[in-house]
């Protein structure tokens, strides 16, 4: 029998995990769960951390510059420093 993966599968890992991303004092790249994907960036705007491909990673910063007014659904992104999901 093959196992399903729903739709939100990823939010919902995300959500499990969501309490200890925020509570953790350093980033744990452990803790995110597959098939997220994510980018950490340094207070300055250089990139810490990743398992995004360059592409990807170029989009991100481009939409935390505002120059997306909406996800187009392929990217959900996690402000771990201010425990807020955007």
């Amino acid at each position: 029998m093959m196992k399903r993966i729903y739709a939100n599968y990823a939010e919902q890992a995300l959500q499990k995990v969501e309490n200890q991303l925020i509570q953790s004092e350093s980033f744990d790249q452990s803790l995110i769960p597959f098939p997220c994907i994510y980018v950490l960036y340094s207070k300055t705007g250089d990139v810490q951390n990743s398992n995004m491909r360059e592409d990807e990673i170029s989009h991100a910063k481009e939409y935390l510059s505002g120059k997306f007014n909406t996800l187009n659904g392929e990217y959900s992104l996690f402000n771990a420093v201010m425990g807020a999901a955007l």
